[in-house]
């Protein structure tokens, strides 16, 4: 729930239910790269990452780009037989609400999004923005007065049981790839390369690794571009994303994960957490890249925030924001042995270590803010009770 799939989530404030249209043909319209035909994808999220019941009402989340999609996943929901009903947002709604419309209009909980908690037990969500242009046009007060419009949809959301899956690939479009510098083709092909990976075997090493930390007692984090923080664990909330959810998650209260996915999630004592976090991998976040960005901690609280590009902006939302803004948030290990860092999905890149701020309550954490953000290491070397887990970037348990 950070980086820009959080941006596109707070833009989702105004949908369009659409009816569900009989699914003629699916099929990859370009032929290249990696791929998946939507029948496959769909039935892989359906039945193994979500393992949908006759029992559940799902509700998918998505954008134009993502119509197909969408359809497929509902179909085969229903096929599955859940109920499922597909909600549809635009770019168009979107800025409309972000850069016209009133501040008490944002500050107002969105109504469809509060109702969906009470009967939806799966949500699925490909929203967000084909262009992100225009994020940076948007005043730091108005991502406030969103975000405190969706803090009662959040505080539902924690207390529910519902789950809840985030595919990224509504988010690879051309023009997002611009704004980031990304290349369209070799992202989008990462991003099917990282859902069509074994869940299996990352389970069987998330599984490892949180062993690992339940019976730490302290993680020190190093990198070549200054990275030195340390931190007590002992004790510390762990989640697990390891693309599937299944029973033993929702009895651990796991309930949300990614796709592509794949990272291991741990909230320590935050008033033990000192020193720096330099991130060597770029931050694609308000469709800026943020490149150097670099906090000092001491007693879990940022006392340094730099960085070498955007940086200002950064700056002038996080002076904006409300709640513990400034508290360390969490860290995670990327699982993902397809996953590369350079994109969207930085964090689940096997052996990526990511530092959070702000918001965790998702996470098992205590702290509440409209702040959420995570920067990214690729090289980063990672210990337990002086016990390397992560060699320069190499997840090595």
């Amino acid at each position: 729930m950070v980086r820009d799939t959080v941006v596109e989530d707070c833009l989702r404030r105004f949908e369009i239910e659409v009816p569900l249209l009989k699914c003629q043909r699916h099929e990859t319209r370009s032929g290249e790269g990696r791929e998946m035909e939507t029948p496959i994808l769909a039935k892989r999220v359906v039945n193994e990452s979500l393992q949908v019941t006759k029992s559940d009402n799902v509700l998918v989340y998505c954008n134009k780009q993502t119509i197909d999609l969408a359809e497929g996943l509902a179909l085969e929901c229903q096929k599955a037989g859940a109920h499922a009903s597909v909600i549809l947002s635009t770019d168009a709604l979107a800025y409309d609400v972000m850069l016209e419309r009133p501040i008490e209009f944002l500050e107002t909980p969105n109504p469809f999004d509060m109702a969906g908690v009470d009967f939806a037990t799966i949500a699925i969500d490909m929203s967000g923005p084909e262009d992100p242009a225009r994020l940076e046009k948007i005043a730091p007060e108005r991502w406030t007065a969103l975000n405190k419009g969706n803090e009662p949809y959040l505080a539902k959301l924690l207390k529910s049981k519902q789950q809840a899956a985030t595919i990224g690939l509504g988010l690879v479009t051309p023009q997002r790839a611009k704004a980031y510098g990304f290349d369209h083709r070799a992202w989008k092909d990462n991003v099917y390369a990282a859902v069509d990976v074994d869940y299996g075997e990352m389970r069987r090493v998330g599984t490892r690794l949180r062993t690992a930390l339940e019976t730490a007692k302290e993680i020190r984090i190093t990198n070549a571009a200054g990275t030195d923080l340390t931190g007590r664990i002992q004790g510390g909330q762990i989640r697990v994303d390891d693309g599937v959810i299944n029973r033993k998650d929702i009895d651990r209260t796991i309930r949300g994960i990614d796709l592509p996915g794949g990272s291991v999630t741990v909230v320590p004592d935050l008033t033990s957490v000192k020193g720096t976090f330099v991130s060597d991998v770029g931050l694609p976040l308000f469709g800026k890249l943020f490149k150097g960005l670099s906090w000092k901690f001491d007693k879990g609280t940022i006392v340094s925030f730099q960085g070498r590009e955007n940086i200002e902006l950064l700056k002038g939302i996080c002076a904006k924001g409300t709640g513990d803004k400034t508290k360390f948030g969490f860290i995670q290990i990327g699982l993902n042995p397809n996953a590369k860092t350079g994109f969207l999905h930085n964090w689940i890149a096997r052996g990526a270590v990511t530092v959070g701020i702000g918001e965790n309550r998702w996470y098992g954490g205590k702290n509440a803010s409209s702040v959420s953000w995570a920067a990214t290491s690729g090289s980063t070397t990672l210990k337990l009770d002086n016990k390397t887990v992560v060699d320069k970037g190499k997840l090595v348990l």
